[in-house]
């Protein structure tokens, strides 16, 4: 893995900018133009493992959908598998629709979250255009 991957990975990983350099072995000026050269944004989307722990996992979206399916009542399926009970309701509040016929599905819901990390930087950092 070359540096400026490893760079990225560690921003990506909750490191700060001055200990990623230093893990890295790069100087400031460095860290700064590559974050200059790409808006901030990673050149290539970064692997799942390397995300902080903030967002769930694809398995833990099928682990949730499946105990629900079960009938496992929000707070129980939060007690089994880590999350707060907020953060399962909001899984499954923002995963299921109508045509879903109330049953949510981990992997739907993965590739939905999926595509909302997939922005363009462009559409990110252009100003509103104002009249």
């Amino acid at each position: 893995m070359d540096v400026e991957t490893r760079y990225w990975r560690l921003l990506a990983s909750g490191v700060g900018t001055v200990e990623a350099r230093r893990r890295v072995g790069i100087t400031r000026q460095t860290g700064y133009r590559w974050r200059s050269e790409r808006g901030g944004v990673p050149p290539v989307r970064l692997d799942e493992d390397v995300r902080s722990n903030r967002y769930l996992s694809l398995l833990e979206r099928q682990r949730i959908a499946t105990l629900r399916a079960r009938g496992v009542g929000v707070r129980e399926i939060a007690r089994r598998l880590a999350p707060a009970p907020s953060t399962v309701s909001r899984e499954l509040v923002l995963n299921l629709s109508r045509h879903d016929r109330d049953r949510c599905d981990g992997d739907l819901a993965h590739a939905r979250t999926g595509a909302a990390w997939n922005v363009s930087p462009i559409d990110v950092f252009t100003p509103a255009l104002t009249p």
